[in-house]
């Protein structure tokens, strides 16, 4: 990605202005979700992001309805819907909602090739309708070029093509990049952009801020705006220094910390079955295990993942070895994780020697960094 870097002064200005009192204040969300008798109400999962948090809700029906409610600090709340699919993973309905009282009612069957794709709603805003929708238009190509090559090779993946997959996602993510830059004005950019760009650790502080100036200033001056910029003055962690621990839960209900494995040498791999670039590295990490076994290097893998099955399905195919756990909100503000994959090797006194933020070499120099030390 080519965008043209943010002088200091300019960086200093921003920054003051944004950390003034943000424009939006606390509101209050309300919307009745009516489903089909014809879908299974407990299979329904319901979350709301605040610009706070991600807000995860128990659904309680009365008959097939429930009413949710929340603070929220953005322009608009941000609901997410999600339903089983029968090929594993998840179907989504998203919309953006307003302190009007909303509804939106399903009218599918969990038969259906979208049991979420009927609906009827009212004051509640699809993300499509808000600009994700020409969004997806604009970026269809490289989208398709991506996801294609790697359900081709994720079999197969080795350094060149993962090289090459890694290409591609760069260029579908540079054409995300450019659409933003062309319309800045459209919400749903904001929204993509405080929820999932910023994190990107390949494209720098400097040009986020550069891509950041580009929206309209009642966005950059609100709630939301300072969010993102705790977010760019939010470091990664970078070699040299201690990892934080953490105390979870294995995926076989085992209590375990990080610390637990003082004395030797650690790989930390946050990913996820939904997320390509993880997955096509998973070969490169399973070479590394072949060339260092687990009395030399410990692996643990921390999982984004919602769908259990489609996790341990991912497991079992790349034989993925090591101590296995779900990433929880409390780790998310630990390591500063938004997006995956996020990968570190830890010695054995808890120092980083290894972040995959830091070199952005698709992990071809870990082997090399391991050999040294083991």
């Amino acid at each position: 990605m080519k965008l043209k870097k943010i002088g200091s002064i300019v960086w200093a200005v921003l920054l003051a202005t944004l950390l003034c009192h943000g424009t939006y204040a606390q509101k209050t969300f309300s919307v009745t979700i009516e489903i089909s008798p014809l879908l299974v109400k407990e299979k329904l999962k319901v979350s709301y992001d605040t610009r706070i948090e991600e807000v995860e809700v128990k659904p309680v029906f009365k008959g097939n309805r429930i009413i949710i409610s929340g603070a929220y600090y953005s322009r608009y709340a941000s609901l997410e819907i999600e339903y089983p699919s029968k090929q594993g993973g998840w179907h989504e309905a998203n919309f953006f909602l307003t302190d009007a009282p909303a509804t939106i009612s399903f009218l599918g069957a969990s038969s259906d090739k979208d049991p979420l794709g009927k609906f009827k709603a009212k004051y509640a805003y699809t993300h499509e309708s808000m600009g994700r929708g020409e969004l997806i238009k604009y970026t269809a190509t490289e989208q398709k070029d991506a996801i294609t090559f790697l359900e081709a090779h994720k079999d197969e993946m080795n350094d060149s093509l993962l090289t090459l997959a890694r290409e591609k996602f760069d260029r579908w993510e540079d054409k995300n990049i450019e659409f933003i830059t062309l319309n800045p004005e459209l919400y749903y950019n904001f929204w993509f952009f405080r929820t999932g760009i910023v994190y990107d650790y390949k494209i720098g502080s400097d040009s986020l801020f550069t891509l950041f100036a580009l929206f309209p200033d009642s966005l950059k001056n609100s709630r939301e705006g300072e969010r993102v910029v705790e977010i760019l003055r939010s470091s990664k962690l970078k070699k040299g220094q201690l990892i934080p621990d953490f105390t979870i839960e294995d995926t076989t209900g085992r209590t375990f910390s990080l610390s637990d494995y003082r004395g030797k040498y650690v790989l930390l791999d946050f990913w996820a079955s939904w997320c390509g670039p993880c997955v096509a590295e998973m070969s490169t990490i399973m070479e590394v295990r072949k060339n260092f076994p687990e009395e030399k290097l410990a692996m643990v893998f921390i999982s984004s993942d919602d769908d259990t099955s489609a996790f341990q399905g991912a497991v079992k195919k790349y034989d993925i070895q090591g101590k296995h756990a779900f990433l929880t909100q409390k780790m998310m503000r630990q390591y500063s994780i938004q997006a995956i994959p996020v990968l570190y090797v830890i010695d054995p006194e808890g120092q980083v020697i290894y972040s995959l933020y830091e070199e952005q070499d698709n992990l071809k120099s870990l082997n090399k960094v391991l050999a040294d030390r083991l």
